[in-house]
């Protein structure tokens, strides 16, 4: 037997790519060669800034708190003695009040309402009624009251305030009645 000593053989590189190698083989080599020596251009860094704290928005200002108009005070009556339309002294004083009232609520009005008692005629009650309400109405403007603001108005002797036929009744019903109006 004979012995071969067989001795391989190397083929060259270009055999061993085959039939597409050598195409595929240049494009590759051209590709780096065309990129230069630092390979694929790198795509541009994305910087996503560090997040900023933001301070939370204030708070909603709270409603307005709604306006709550107090009621009308109730004012005293001025009371007046029989056939009389002076005020008394004690009077004066319940009218200062008025005024320093009417002075802090400048949109306020006051309708004044003149009574007599049912002793006397009917003009003559309907004369003593009105001029009381008008003596007050004259206190209130000699204070710095607008006329404007003030109403007054004699009643006579209907409505009365004290059901009686006596003294103090009669006291009761001699009288000028405050009401504050819209």
């Amino acid at each position: 037997m004979e012995t071969h000593t067989t001795r391989s053989r190397k083929k060259p590189m270009m055999a061993t790519i085959g039939r597409w190698g050598r195409p595929v083989l240049l494009l590759v080599i051209g590709a780096l060669f065309l990129t230069g020596p630092g390979g694929c251009p790198k795509r541009p860094e994305v910087v996503t800034p560090a997040p900023v704290a933001v301070a939370p928005p204030p708070p909603a200002p709270a409603p307005p708190a709604p306006v709550v108009k107090a009621a009308p005070p109730q004012f005293t009556d001025v009371f007046f003695t029989t056939n009389k339309t002076v005020l008394r002294p004690e009077d004066k004083a319940n009218l200062d009040g008025v005024i320093k009232w009417l002075k802090a609520n400048p949109d306020a009005k006051i309708a004044l309402e003149g009574y007599a008692d049912e002793r006397g005629t009917v003009p003559r009650n309907q004369a003593l009624s009105d001029g009381r309400a008008n003596v007050v109405r004259d206190y209130l403007v000699a204070g710095g009251i607008s006329p404007q603001r003030i109403t007054a108005k004699g009643h006579g002797a209907v409505r009365q305030f004290a059901p009686g036929n006596n003294e103090a009744a009669w006291a009761l019903n001699r009288r000028t009645h405050l009401v504050v109006t819209p």
